[in-house]
């Protein structure tokens, strides 16, 4: 290998290498704070999650309709809910839910720093910094 592969594949180890600090996620209710809503741009909202198992950063995103007698139903509330928790069974998903009166409930569930932010949940910046090397490995 020439000194340039080496050092690709340094750097690549090291990005990949996982920071011993805690999760950080998002923490934040809509009904408090507005600003919580998408699109979510406040940058001061991360806090300690801790590094216990099974860790999560959790987005939850809530809907509720009134019906009216004429049978219409009107969007009345949008709750968003980003905060810590703990789940065995999900990590970097989205799960949609309905509710009676035509409401709805989606939550997302991820482990990377801060990824409650949005709710697309899509590839890690290490995946994609990991294949470019590779691929200029290859080359």
């Amino acid at each position: 290998m020439n000194r340039h592969t080496v050092s690709l594949v340094l750097c690549a180890f090291v990005l990949c290498v996982e920071k011993g600090a805690s999760l950080q996620c998002m923490s934040c209710e809509s009904h408090e704070d507005p600003t919580c809503n998408d699109p979510f741009t406040t940058e001061d909202a991360s806090e300690d999650c801790g590094d216990g198992e099974n860790v999560v950063c959790i987005k939850i995103v809530g809907t509720s309709n009134k019906v009216w007698f004429d049978g219409d139903s009107k969007e009345v509330a949008r709750i968003t809910s980003r905060f810590c928790g703990t789940h065995s069974e999900y990590s970097d998903t989205c799960l949609r839910t309905s509710s009676g009166g035509g409401g709805t409930t989606t939550s997302c569930y991820c482990n990377k720093d801060n990824c409650n932010r949005t709710g697309y949940l899509g590839p890690s910046i290490m995946v994609i910094v990991v294949m470019t090397l590779m691929s200029l490995l290859t080359m």
